[in-house]
């Protein structure tokens, strides 16, 4: 269900932002396609496999990041 004021409402002032009416037919007539269906089909999951492995990434890179935070701050002559 499409409501007035609803998400869509707030959504297309974004896409209107970075795309013209050009790229969305375009976009649209994509989707239509055998790839843009297995796109919309896999997209989500994708997406969520990529946070993850952003957020292991980011874990595996958090002690080094402290390391080099705390060397900085101790040369400003902050100690923790």
């Amino acid at each position: 269900m499409v409501e007035k004021g609803g998400l869509v409402d707030r959504v297309i002032p974004l896409y209107h932002r970075y795309f013209s009416h050009d790229d969305i037919k375009t976009m649209l007539a994509f989707y239509d396609t055998p790839t843009g269906q297995k796109t919309i089909s896999v997209m989500p999951q994708l997406a969520q496999e990529s946070l993850a492995l952003g957020q292991q990434w980011a874990q595996q890179l958090r002690p080094q990041l402290e390391q080099r935070i705390k060397a900085r701050l101790k040369q400003r002559g902050v100690e923790l």
